[in-house]
């Protein structure tokens, strides 16, 4: 190692900045992921309300989200791994939180958690 050189960049090699999707873009994933499968667009929908990272959506289980105050509870996130995944908690405690989600989202979250309730009961 004590013959390794760090990279040369400039500042002209920085990549395009990132930019959020606007509204419309967003609207056009949501109804081409409905289109496909009800289930990705429940992901998308709760992604695009939430900002959560694919890692904690992943890791969501129906006991995270709290009916009454409309928000969901980011604790945990699956972590992708050779093999099998892992479910891990946060690295700080920042990272826990809760996220207020708007009457829509909810009610495609209980539509999607009935319609799996009636495919397996035991699976509530």
């Amino acid at each position: 190692m004590a013959d390794t050189e760090l990279p040369e960049w400039s500042y002209a090699e920085q990549s395009p900045e990132v930019r959020s999707p606007a509204a419309h873009e967003v609207r056009a994933v949501l109804s081409t992921a409905e289109q496909i499968d009800r289930r990705l667009a429940v992901f998308f929908r709760v992604a695009a309300a939430t900002g959560a990272r694919r890692g904690e959506l992943c890791a969501l289980r129906w006991s995270d989200i709290d009916w009454e105050t409309s928000t969901v509870r980011f604790d945990e996130a699956v972590i992708a791994a050779w093999g099998p995944s892992e479910i891990k908690g946060p690295k700080t405690r920042k990272s826990v939180r809760r996220v207020a989600v708007d009457q829509g989202t909810l009610d495609r979250l209980r539509k999607s958690r009935a319609v799996k309730v009636e495919q397996d009961p035991l699976a509530s």
